[in-house]
């Protein structure tokens, strides 16, 4: 079957014809033809598509004569020359997309790809890119699941700007952003191992790059042309950077590698680059680099920690580090340079010295703030926000802020853990703080499961109704607890508000609930065929009971209605409702 899928896929990429299908499907007011082939719906051209408009959305799976397809591919030519397009999402399902599937989509200006794993994007040695003369093409969102950008992924997409690669991402494929011309930034996720040989090369907009930690290889010609790179950073596990991988990035001004071992260089790896720029390399390393890396003359060992110094305004002023740390020197020393009409201020660690020396024992980024000239200087604190495990959560929010500033500090839990509670007994996750003075928050999680909470689910005046739900639960557990007035009686509402008399809660500690109940006041001198309910429109109506008491809810036990009945009585939306009037039984309206 596979050999007669990559014939099919051969056969649509002969010309962008409307294509025999087996059967259409709507899918959020858009139209496409499918072909099924081994079990998978795979998306053909139509000159109908020239129709479509804005957005569209291919489904991830479709149905036909009630059999459920997943949508695996999108074939060669699918959607050329549909320029009323201007976005489109691609779902989880697609493996492979066929060469020119989008060409000349001269409107489609953004992408969210979401192919979890697509590892086929057209073929370049016999054809031309999937996204093709899409010249509008500006944004690019790759989904959080996907795992590979496939070779020729986004091949001369030369208007995209930004390109964010997730955490999810593992490979780079060949040539995925070459010609990509207009690319100033790019953020290359932290679980990516390979980058394919000129995966960007001709991005001659960049002007740094930061190599994660995880990678172990850079492929042939993988930056190329980057004539716009000032700054290289390269991660601790490269080991092997390809033939040509930077040549001609002439812009190089510095290059910084956290590899303590030098990466092995393919041939002219830096090519074109300026021979006696500064290397910046791990302690100790300056043997393996003179070895391996000859090309270059100016090795500089630098500290194992990373140091940067900002300005919180730069309308206002600029920092100067003057001296970084180093292998034997830990100290560092900045200077705030304000510009006319404004005056330094202070340092985020609160220094107000100028130039100040500090010493750096860990990763630091020191900010200046600035204020205009003749302004009462501003008091500033510090706020730390800590957890008792890495493992269990994240926290955030810390800083230095101005006094009696409002600020927000949160902790969010990491899967399989839950957040417990601050040091100082309080209980919500993201909370607003108001600074006065030097403080530290710590997160306390714990995991799922670890501990259990006692619900206590009681009536106010048991001799009016009757409670269920008690009992000892895990953290996350979803549980129902209900309110059960006794005859003559009727539910009011939940001591937390809640007026639904069966409701689910969810546990995240110990917790009372407490129902209240009240008396039914009564009609019973009316008799029974004298009252009249019934429904008017979006009113419940009652007649022959007028200045008697009623309670009107939902089927939900949400109380819509409680007190005299002086008028119809008004309900928000169409449903069943309940009525009941004194101590009779409760009767059902329904309002269309």
């Amino acid at each position: 079957m596979k050999k007669i899928y990559l014939f099919l896929i051969a056969l649509f990429a002969l010309s962008a014809q409307t294509w025999a299908y087996d059967f259409s499907y709507t899918y959020q007011g858009q139209t496409l033809h499918y072909y099924i082939v081994d079990g998978n719906a795979l998306i053909i051209p139509s000159d109908s598509y020239t129709n479509l408009t804005g957005s569209l959305t291919i489904p991830s799976s479709v149905t036909y004569n009630d059999t459920t397809y997943s949508v695996t591919s999108i074939v060669s030519y699918a959607f050329e020359g549909c320029s009323g397009l201007t976005s489109v999402t691609i779902p989880n399902s697609v493996t492979s997309i066929g060469s020119r599937a989008f060409e000349d989509c001269s409107g489609l200006t953004t992408v969210n790809f979401n192919a979890t794993n697509c590892t086929s994007m057209c073929n370049m040695e016999f054809d031309f890119p999937v996204f093709y003369r899409c010249t509008a093409l500006a944004t690019l969102n790759i989904g959080d699941n996907v795992t590979n950008i496939p070779n020729y992924a986004f091949y001369t997409c030369s208007s995209l700007t930004s390109v964010t690669i997730p955490n999810s991402v593992t490979s780079i494929g060949s040539r995925a952003f070459e010609g990509c011309s207009g690319l100033t930034t790019l953020s290359i996720g932290n679980s990516v191992t390979s980058i394919g040989s000129s995966a960007f090369y001709n991005c001659s907009g960049l002007t740094s790059v930061t190599i994660p930690n995880s990678v172990t290889s850079i492929g042939s010609y993988a930056f190329s042309g980057c004539s716009g790179l000032t700054t290289l950073s390269i991660g601790n596990s490269v080991t092997s950077i390809g033939n040509y991988a930077f040549s001609d990035c002439s812009g190089f001004q510095e290059i910084h590698s956290l590899a303590s071992v030098a990466p092995t260089l393919g041939e002219n790896a830096f090519s074109g680059v300026t021979s006696t720029i500064p290397v910046y390399i791990p302690c100790g390393a300056s043997n393996s680099y003179y070895s391996r890396w000859p090309y270059f003359s100016n090795f500089i060992e630098g500290s194992a920690v990373s140091f940067s110094a900002v300005s919180n305004n730069n309308t206002m002023g600029s920092v100067q580090i003057l001296t970084m740390p180093t292998c034997t020197n830990p100290q560092a020393v900045v200077y705030a340079v304000a510009n006319s009409g404004y005056q330094f201020d202070h340092w985020s660690d609160n220094s107000t010295s100028n130039p100040y020396s500090l010493t750096v024992n860990e990763d630091m980024e020191l900010t200046a703030y600035f204020s205009p000239i003749g302004s009462q200087p501003t008091t500033y604190y510090t706020i730390t926000v800590t957890t008792n495990d890495a493992e269990m959560g994240s926290v955030s929010g810390g800083g230095s802020f101005a006094e009696n500033t409002t600020t927000t500090i949160t902790a969010t839990a990491n899967s399989g853990y839950h957040f417990v509670q601050w040091q100082d007994g309080n209980t919500e996750a993201s909370r607003s703080i108001t600074v006065t003075a030097d403080a530290e928050y710590t997160a306390y999680f714990a995991a799922n499961g670890a501990n259990e909470y006692t619900i206590t689910v009681i009536a106010q005046n048991p001799s009016m109704g009757t409670t269920t739900g008690s009992g000892t639960f895990a953290y996350g557990t979803a549980t129902t607890i209900t309110a059960e007035p006794y005859e003559g009686y009727y539910f009011v509402q939940w001591n937390d508000g809640n007026t639904q008399r069966i409701r689910t809660i969810t546990v995240t500690g110990n917790a009372t609930y407490t129902a209240y109940f009240d008396h039914s006041n009564g009609i019973d001198d009316i008799a029974a065929e004298e009252v009249k309910v019934f429904a008017r429109g979006s009113e419940i109506v009652i007649e022959g009971a007028e200045n008697s008491d009623a309670l009107i809810y939902d089927i939900m036990g949400r109380i819509v209605h409680k007190g005299r009945i002086e008028s119809p009585i008004s309900v928000s939306n169409a449903g069943v409702y309940m009525v009941k009037i004194g101590g009779r039984q409760p009767q059902k309206v329904v309002v269309r």
